[in-house]
């Protein structure tokens, strides 16, 4: 009973995280013009659906641990992927990938444009 709890929590946080990042400009909006990088919210996108390439780019810079707190998921590791259609790396992968026990989303977004599959994966 216990592990069907922890993993129903699991789909849930990894279904909140992935609509935090492709639907919102994270809290502050402009989190990724400041020098200091320390939001509330992380939030990726210029409008719902589109990948902003600044917060983006902040997002791949910033401390994995300090992202994992500011996800408050701070008992779980995650894996971030962005690629296009076909499956080609658009940017750099963050963060761990275990191949434990997984839930994965993966969200239909705009970047740079073009159609691409953002991936967040929540790792026990």
């Amino acid at each position: 009973m216990n592990e069907q709890i922890n993993y129903n929590t699991m789909v849930i946080r990894t279904y909140h995280i992935s609509d935090l990042l492709t639907q919102y400009p994270g809290k502050p909006s402009a989190w990724e013009k400041e020098e200091e990088i320390n939001p509330i919210t992380l939030g990726l996108a210029s409008q719902e659906g589109v990948i902003d390439q600044t917060k983006l780019n902040k997002f791949l810079e910033m401390d994995y641990n300090q992202t994992k707190d500011i996800l408050n998921i701070m008992v779980y590791d995650y894996h971030f992927k962005l690629t296009n259609l076909t499956g080609s790396n658009l940017t750099q992968d963050k963060g761990i990938e275990k191949n434990t026990k997984t839930v994965s989303i993966t969200r239909l977004v705009i970047y740079n444009g073009q159609e691409a599959l953002l991936q967040f994966k929540l790792e026990e």
